[in-house]
């Protein structure tokens, strides 16, 4: 697991379109890795803030700090850059604001907020198994989401052709025997 400050410098390697943009695609990053892997991408909390998720550190980072130039993601592992990529090919298009809305209606941050008035901040933490269980319905209900990486390494060709050979070996005869009745 990583950090959401390291999850925040790679998305910056993209276009992302401000503060709020940057905010609600480390959400979706989390969410989307809660629901495709079960565990958390990074260890930050999210916080169920007026204008959507926000996380506390990274929006500190960028107010409080002079701006770095962003990491390419060295730090993140092949897997975690991949879904970070494809959170990122499915909700970059739209800005901050249009993915704001949108988390407004979603579960996670509804309930995070509970009965806080629509205007007043609040620093409730967005529940992570609200998140797991939301977006892996959604996986699972199909529609309009970002698609799984491939997660994790595929075996080389000769692994599977010999795995296939062994299976074919298997049965060859008992479907022999089958022939003969």
């Amino acid at each position: 697991m990583t950090n959401a400050i390291k999850v925040a410098d790679y998305l910056r390697t993209k276009s992302v379109y401000g503060e709020m943009h940057l905010q609600k695609l480390l959400y979706y990053s989390q969410a989307w890795s809660l629901a495709w892997t079960g565990k958390p991408l990074f260890s930050d909390e999210i916080e169920a803030w007026v204008k959507g998720p926000v996380v506390r550190q990274v929006w500190a980072a960028g107010r409080y700090s002079d701006y770095v130039v962003p990491a390419d993601g060295e730090d993140l592992t092949p897997e975690q850059r991949a879904l970070i990529d494809a959170v990122y090919a499915f909700y970059g298009r739209d800005d901050g604001r249009a993915l704001s809305v949108r988390t407004h209606g979603e579960d996670p941050w509804a309930e995070a907020r509970g009965d806080t008035p629509p205007n007043v901040q609040s620093t409730k933490p967005v529940s992570q198994s609200t998140m797991r269980r939301f977006f892996s319905r959604m996986a699972v209900e199909g529609g309009d989401m970002p698609v799984a990486p491939m997660i994790g390494a595929a075996p080389a060709d000769e692994r599977v052709v010999a795995a296939g050979a062994r299976q074919a070996a298997r049965w060859r005869g008992a479907l022999d025997a089958l022939a003969l009745r």
